[in-house]
């Protein structure tokens, strides 16, 4: 222990070693000018000083190079976490979302070239059972020619190649047209001689077979679709066949990316840049049973699915690019993390440095400080920190109260021991002061340490938040799609039962109007007619005769509004006559030609089906009035087994179908036809539009017999 300052024994302490001790205490090393030696106690105080200046100096070198290192080591050990947790859990979920949008995209081209081949069917079957088309594969009718085949037919339709052939395999007529420069084209795969009698696109086992798909030219791939040619009535025997063809070009390609917004492209498998065109890993994977091949780049996504032609073999390789925009902001990210984690790891690497620079003179002032008591009292070298500032706290108080006291017993401190005292003084405030710093950097840097754990903790919960809301986004889009859907059908269904309630309010007015104000009509206008065989004067007959006459006139336009409302010519006689009317009715009144080619309705068409398609086609022959600016409409139906296809076409103005719904309020026949879809899909029937600018307008409806959704009207 120390010995305590007390006043027997503060003038016995050696002024010498307060005084050099004093001045190593403002410059943190010996004095040059003090002549010390290696011998005595001043010569080996000073040695042992020195070298502990130097264990300090390497010591706080080695510390720093070691916070160096830690704080390097905690940044990339995080650095390298988090690029783990990115690339082995979020990126390759993000691979997989890619890759399921590419996919629908792949679907979506696929489904709409498989529409295209239907529509071809269909537009085939129109043009083959017809009654006109079987006498001419007989007779080879001129004016058949003229009145259907022109070049007008061809580019109205989009198709590129119409032929006939007879049963034998010759070509009665044929042509085919490049579209884009009005240029006959000609075919290899369709020769001008025919084609052989067993050619597949000539077999044709009854009157209902089809053939339809894709088939490779020497012009590229094409659309084509087969049928046999029979009567309007679907009964043989087979005359020849009717073969449609289009070709998938540029154009096409470019008008099916604007309605399914998917850019694609097509590749020939027999051709010979095939294997030059196509990556070799896409290739491996569609070799290996892959309905679909992935090739994946830096910024793009591209999907290859094959095609089969007709008979079933693979002949076309669809390819399809997506944009990797998940991708894209996942580098950001994690660019971001890593920048974020290299700039915490220099702050924390500075603040830690600054701490560690404080800890050091605070260490190197505590050093001196020892020394100084040591020469005090050498005995006491080993001494703890704690002991050593217990006496100086002692000895200050000491001092202070000789000071205050002016001396003990009469005494007065010499001059040196003053000045030594008033230093001790000093030294111990600072000391307290280094001590209470000392304890505020430690506390600073377990604060600096667990700030770093708690952003490591957070980085990684950001990250795993991240990926469970792209989950959650996704369950919740399907969960709306699945609402919206329902959403429609409840729309379809309330539509249906307004059209019920129409219906049947139509049916009130029409009864009302036939059975009370036109049997009150008649009964007049049997009254007048009586008074004018009693009237003498003859101003009073003819007054009453133009009664009459009006009479009638009213009567008459009571009948023709019993007719629109509710016609019941449609319930007794059947769909034909109702139409036949109908041409009679817009012919006057409209100065419209519809030419009617309809076949009647099966037994258990029910009243629902027949209103609907009265009045369906009622209203798209008052757009072809209000909008074609023609004078010529055709009505065709044709019964496929329990399916009715049902088509309006005209030669008029045409419009643009992708504009049609931009703007329902402003664009009429938009929302005419919308409300005419919507009532089809009300029974479970489909509805399409074909129509250019100044290429006319053919709607499309189909229908299965009976209707799928029945809402009778009252009293049916």
């Amino acid at each position: 222990m120390v010995k305590p300052f007390t006043r027997g024994n503060i003038g016995q302490q050696p002024t010498r070693a307060c005084i050099i001790d004093n001045s190593q205490m403002r410059s943190n090393h010996l004095p040059e000018e003090t002549p010390f030696t290696d011998s005595g106690p001043a010569g080996q105080s000073a040695g042992r000083v020195r070298a502990f200046q130097e264990r300090i100096h390497s010591l706080s070198n080695s510390i720093r190079i070691k916070l160096i290192l830690g704080t390097l080591l905690l940044v990339i050990f995080y650095s390298v976490g988090n690029y783990l947790l990115i690339k082995t859990i979020v990126r390759p979920g993000h691979h997989a979302l890619e890759q399921s949008i590419a996919q629908k995209d792949m679907e979506r081209c696929i489904s709409t070239l498989n529409r295209e081949v239907q529509f071809l069917d269909v537009f085939a079957t129109d043009w083959a059972a017809w009654d006109d088309t079987y006498d001419f594969i007989h007779n080879s009718s001129s004016d058949y020619i003229a009145s259907n085949l022109p070049y007008s037919t061809f580019a109205s339709n989009k198709i590129n190649l119409i032929h006939y052939y007879n049963r034998e395999g010759k070509l009665i007529w044929g042509k085919s047209f490049d579209l884009e420069t009005g240029q006959q084209l000609s075919l290899k795969t369709f020769s001008f001689s025919g084609l052989p009698r067993l050619h597949p696109l000539l077999k044709h086992q009854d009157e209902n077979s089809s053939k339809a798909g894709l088939l490779v030219t020497d012009k590229g791939a094409m659309i084509v679709a087969s049928r046999p040619i029979i009567t309007s009535q679907f009964e043989g025997p087979i005359g020849g066949t009717l073969i449609f063809g289009k070709l998938i070009n540029e154009w096409l390609l470019k008008d099916m990316e604007k309605r399914i917004k998917v850019p694609f492209h097509y590749h020939l498998i027999n051709d010979e840049k095939y294997h030059y065109d196509v990556p070799a890993d896409v290739a491996l994977q569609l070799d290996a049973g892959n309905t679909f091949g992935y090739s994946i780049g830096e910024q793009s996504l591209e999907v290859f699915s094959r095609y089969r032609d007709y008979q079933g073999r693979d002949a076309l390789l669809l390819n399809t690019v997506s944009d990797r925009l998940i991708t894209g902001n996942t580098n950001i990210i994690l660019h971001y993390v890593l920048l974020s984690n290299i700039g915490v790891g220099l702050l924390a690497m500075v603040l830690l440095l600054f701490f560690h620079k404080k800890m050091i003179e605070t260490v190197s002032k505590m050093f001196n400080i020892s020394v100084l008591m040591s020469e005090i009292d050498p005995q006491n070298i080993e001494e703890g920190l704690s002991s050593i500032e217990r006496n100086i706290i002692q000895l200050g108080q000491q001092l202070q109260y000789d000071f205050i006291g002016g001396g003990y017993a009469g005494h007065v401190l010499p001059k040196q021991e003053e000045e030594k005292s008033v230093m001790l003084w000093k030294m111990n405030v600072q000391l307290t002061k280094e001590i209470r710093e000392r304890v505020k950097a430690e506390e600073a840097l377990r604060e600096i340490q667990q700030s770093l754990e708690e952003r490591v903790h957070e980085r990684t919960k950001v990250l795993t938040e991240t990926n469970v809301r792209l989950e959650r986004e996704i369950q919740e889009r399907k969960k709306y799609q699945q609402q919206m859907e329902l959403y429609q059908d409840q729309l379809r269904t309330l539509s249906t039962e307004l059209l019920s309630i129409e219906e049947r309010e139509r049916s009130k007015i029409a009864e009302d109007l036939h059975d009370r104000i036109g049997q009150a009509l008649s009964v007049t206008r049997m009254q007048i007619d009586g008074l004018i065989e009693e009237a003498g004067d003859d101003t009073i007959r003819g007054q009453l005769e133009k009664i009459t006459g009006t009479l009638s006139q009213i009567l008459q336009d009571t009948r023709t509004m019993t007719f629109e409302l509710s016609p019941p010519i449609l319930y007794e006689l059947g769909l034909v006559p109702a139409l036949d009317w109908l041409a009679e009715q817009f012919a006057e009144q409209h100065s419209l030609h519809v030419d009617i080619d309809v076949e009647e309705l099966p037994e258990n068409a029910s009243r629902t089906c027949l209103t609907l398609l009265f009045r369906t086609i009622r209203e798209l022959l008052i757009n072809v009035v209000r909008h074609a600016q023609t004078d010529r409409a055709k009505v065709h139906t044709h019964l496929d087994g329990d399916v009715l296809n049902v088509s309006v076409s005209d030669q008029g103005v045409g419009f643009t179908v992708e504009k049609m719904g931009l703007d329902r309020r402003k664009n009429e026949i938009g929302f005419g036809l919308f409300s005419i879809q919507e009532r089809v899909k009300s029974i479970g029937g489909s509805f399409t539009v074909n129509s250019s600018p100044g290429e006319g307008t053919t709607v499309f409806i189909t229908v299965v017999m009976p209707c799928s959704r029945e809402y009778e009207t009252e009293g049916s």
